[in-house]
């Protein structure tokens, strides 16, 4: 649109120059003015990363010391020998418009440019960075040329803003081509830290403006007092930006506190759960440490008494003894609704092992076998002879069954998939330690959906010497 807009009022500019004889002041140039709002609304339409509320108000102090820095240069290059010979009037002003509205669409740019837009808008942005450069220096030589009366149509001049329109057609063809090759979908980066060096730069550029034209007329005249109007201007509005970051500041080391004291409270919450959770640990592993040695000892003096009671101590514990603990109150409560099978093979050897541990690790898995169960289910426990002559024993259970990454890990120490409060994750690394003790091994045996096995294997002969257990 800015374009046919621009179009327009080169269609108009040569009529009145072939026709009247005088292209300016004309209404060719209401096109040429419309077509900076168009250029506005074109480089608002291009992504861009949003502007926190906090930075709008240094933005537009930016802007206000862009035009004001802009003024003063075009009015020292431009509108200076107009004021000096009185011709100030609607065609100064034109003079003047179109190269302070070329440097603010340069101004805008440019800040587009320092947020980091996408690599796919670069090249868009070089050719309208370089089409602005050429509007300002045709602009500028056109205002002197204009209002001293010494412009010709068709001089080298024009030549500046026939590339200049021709880069703004190919900015606009690499936008389209960019919409259809990635639609509105770009990534668009974050305020870049040179930024902050913009005001003083347009400040320093003023002063040093000011002390040329100074030093140039060595006078007071009418262009070094609005170069002084000018500069200070631009320093109140330097002064206002430097109030503003101040607060901001303020604000931000404000939320600084805060957010620190929040996280010193949390760290120190976090220390003490820490705390609280390594108590909660210990106490909970040495309870499970004294609950196993204890329904161990319930259960074989239940044993006992009951074997007392028919007049039979035998000085050697059999396998059957050890095996019918299952079916001690201790571990399964009648009408639990979980079935127990007991398959021992006639030939099952007899081993030399602390009966003391190898029922607590029975005592374990059985327990572990009830909680994967969701009654109705069964338990069976059976033993045999291994194939090198050692005793293996089976406890399987028709629970849910483990994932392989669980089987991998169920031997870790603390590690458990029971709810809080119901296991610590030591039982299986405890039997474990047990069976290597013997020389023995431990192996599991899970399927999700159907059930765990674990398999319980004693050498023979282990190397260390205990009270033979016979089947």
């Amino acid at each position: 649109m800015a374009m046919a807009v621009s179009f327009m009022a080169e269609a108009l500019w040569l009529y009145y120059d072939l026709v009247h004889g005088a292209p300016f002041p004309s209404w060719a140039d209401v096109f040429y003015l419309g077509f900076y709002p168009l250029v506005v609304l074109g480089l608002l339409s291009l992504p861009y990363s949003p502007v926190a509320r906090a930075e709008r108000g240094r933005l537009y102090i930016d802007t206000g010391i862009t035009l004001i820095v802009s003024w003063m240069f075009v009015w020292f290059f431009v509108l200076a020998p107009s004021v000096a010979d009185f011709k100030f009037g609607v065609e100064s002003l034109l003079a003047a418009a179109y190269p302070v509205a070329d440097m603010a669409i340069l101004y805008g740019l440019v800040m587009l440019v320092l947020h980091q837009p996408h690599a796919s808008l670069r090249g868009g942005f070089a050719f309208l960075l370089s089409a602005m450069i050429l509007f300002i220096i045709a602009d500028v030589a056109f205002g002197i040329q204009g209002l001293s009366d010494s412009y010709v149509s068709g001089s080298p001049l024009d030549g500046f803003w026939l590339i200049s329109y021709l880069l703004f057609a190919l900015a606009a063809l690499q936008q389209h081509a960019n919409l259809v090759l990635h639609g509105n979908r770009f990534a668009v980066g974050r305020d870049v830290r040179p930024l902050w060096l913009f005001p003083y730069a347009m400040l320093a550029f003023g002063y040093a403006l000011t002390v040329w034209a100074f030093a140039a007329s060595q006078t007071l005249d009418a262009a070094s007092r609005g170069l002084f109007a000018g500069v200070a201007l631009v320093t109140a509005l330097v002064v206002a930006r430097h109030w503003l970051d101040l607060q901001e500041n303020r604000r931000l080391n404000a939320e600084l506190l805060v957010r620190l004291k929040e996280l010193e409270e949390a760290g120190s919450a976090l220390t003490r759960a820490e705390h609280l959770a390594g108590i909660g640990t210990l106490a909970a592993g040495v309870a499970h440490e004294i609950n196993n040695p204890l329904s161990t000892i319930i259960a074989s003096a239940d044993m006992l008494k009951r074997r007392l009671s028919l007049g039979r101590l035998d000085a050697q514990a059999s396998l059957n003894s050890l095996i019918r603990i299952e079916r001690s109150a201790v571990l399964l409560s009648p009408g639990s609704g979980i079935e127990v099978r007991t398959v021992i093979v006639p030939d099952a050897p007899a081993v030399i092992c602390d009966r003391d541990q190898i029922v607590q690790v029975l005592v374990n898995l059985i327990d572990n076998a009830r909680d994967a169960i969701t009654p109705p289910g069964t338990i069976t426990l059976w033993a045999g002879r291994s194939h090198d002559g050692g005793l293996i024993m089976k406890v399987g259970d028709t629970g849910t069954g483990m994932p392989p990454e669980v089987a991998a890990q169920a031997f870790d120490p603390f590690y458990t998939t029971k709810p809080v409060g119901k296991g610590t994750g030591l039982g299986l690394s405890l039997c474990r330690g047990i069976m290597r003790a013997h020389d023995g091994q431990m192996e599991i045996d899970s399927t999700v959906g159907r059930g765990t096995q674990i398999i319980l294997t004693l050498p023979p002969e282990p190397r260390r010497r205990a009270a033979p257990v016979s089947a």
